[in-house]
């Protein structure tokens, strides 16, 4: 298993388990998140966390239960980062996928123990791709 797929698999974890700050500790701030056609600019990590509780609760809502993130292609840059291409599938009680979220992540390795995340994109807004209609400022 690459560094890479290690890293995703205890985000996931941590998704999972709710210790969101610590999927945001790998951020650069400001950082500034694609979502679909719009772009959201996250100051801080506390503004980051606030926006995942938000979408963890709307997960919630739908039964979740727990997230799996599949790495689908990874290509090595220039300066030790890594472009990744990811499934983000958050699953309710029933493991039934309630919301699938293909997403880029542009990750520096290099010598660090722990790999920082330079940018990410999801595909499309992660609340519409939830069941109903969540939003957030």
């Amino acid at each position: 298993m690459s560094k890479v797929d290690v890293f995703f698999e205890q985000k996931a974890r941590n998704f999972t388990t709710g210790k969101l700050s610590q999927i945001g500790e790998i951020m650069e701030f400001p950082c500034i998140v694609g979502m679909g056609v719009r772009q959201v600019t996250f100051a801080s990590l506390q503004e980051l966390n606030d926006a995942m509780c938000v979408y963890r609760a709307s997960l919630r809502q739908n039964g979740y239960s727990h997230t799996l993130v599949k790495s689908e292609y990874q290509k090595p840059l220039e300066n030790g980062v890594t472009y990744a291409l990811v499934d983000i599938v958050h699953y309710n009680h029933d493991g039934i996928e309630i919301a699938h979220l293909p997403a880029s992540y542009f990750i520096e390795l290099g010598t660090q123990d722990t790999p920082v995340v330079q940018k990410v994109e999801f595909l499309e807004d992660p609340f519409s791709a939830l069941q109903h209609d969540i939003s957030y400022a």
